[in-house]
């Protein structure tokens, strides 16, 4: 591999700066990445700030930040679903719905867990905000245990009414 510079010419007035993007965790690479011609290199497993702070550091670029409250929206969402209303609510849902969900949690795939969030939106919006925050924050574990929850409640309540049924018919 060889990064080539662009030499100053009526054709090209400007030096390219190069970024290599990495998996390999060997500092012999990265030594040789430098020795090649790039004028940086960012190791996978990386963060999105990680991109930001390169571009800064080799084009003077200053990036301007909305301030999110996120945490607040979470909490006041979240007030209306204490406890276990929150799997009360889940269990209005289709039964397929929850099953995408499930699904693609499992899956890892946000592009299905966002779609099958917004479809829960016409059911119950409420849910839905509850929902695309865990989603948001990467929190995949707590909703897989929601819907795993859910799922256990209501196969119990299935369990009991077949028991009182037996119980009664006698």
């Amino acid at each position: 591999m060889s990064v080539r510079r662009c030499v100053p010419t009526p054709v090209c007035l400007i030096d390219i700066i190069s970024i290599t993007l990495t998996a390999s965790v060997f500092e012999e690479e990265r030594i040789k990445i430098l020795e090649e011609g790039c004028d940086d290199f960012i190791r996978k497993p990386f963060r999105e700030a990680d991109i930001f702070d390169i571009l800064t550091k080799h084009l003077g670029i200053r990036f301007v930040y909305e301030e999110i409250k996120a945490h607040s929206q979470t909490l006041d969402v979240g007030k209306e679903f204490e406890g276990q209303k929150l799997k009360v609510a889940l269990q209005t849902l289709p039964p397929e719905l929850l099953a995408k969900l499930e699904d693609a949690v499992i899956r890892i795939d946000m592009e299905t867990i966002d779609r099958v969030i917004d479809q829960i939106r016409a059911h119950n919006a409420a849910v839905s905000d509850v929902l695309a925050i865990l989603a948001g924050d990467f929190e995949y574990d707590k909703i897989s245990a929601l819907i795993q929850d859910t799922k256990d409640d209501h196969n119990e309540s299935k369990s009991n009414r077949v028991t009182k049924s037996r119980y009664f018919n006698r």
